[in-house]
């Protein structure tokens, strides 16, 4: 899998998630939990690009951090978007 397809895959399950329950907070065992087959790397390097296009917010304690604790919706509508 490509990484922006996984980006993608992400996006589209916070979407779906947020419409159906109002989630707005994500763990990274959630995400991991969607593809158990993926290097926790890759999965982080994802979570993180989605973080520096804007689509979501990471918490990152520390630099030396490797994988996100959680992620949250935007608080601002997301438009334009199309799956």
């Amino acid at each position: 899998m490509k990484l922006n397809n996984l980006k993608s895959q992400f996006l589209k399950y916070m979407v779906k998630s947020y419409a159906k329950d109002h989630k707005r907070v994500f763990t990274f065992e959630s995400f991991k939990s969607l593809y158990p087959e993926l290097d926790d790397d890759f999965i982080s390097d994802a979570l993180f690009t989605l973080d520096e296009d804007g689509l979501s917010m990471c918490l990152k304690l520390t630099m030396s951090l490797t994988k996100p604790l959680y992620f949250q919706m935007p608080s601002v509508p997301l438009k334009k978007i199309h799956f």
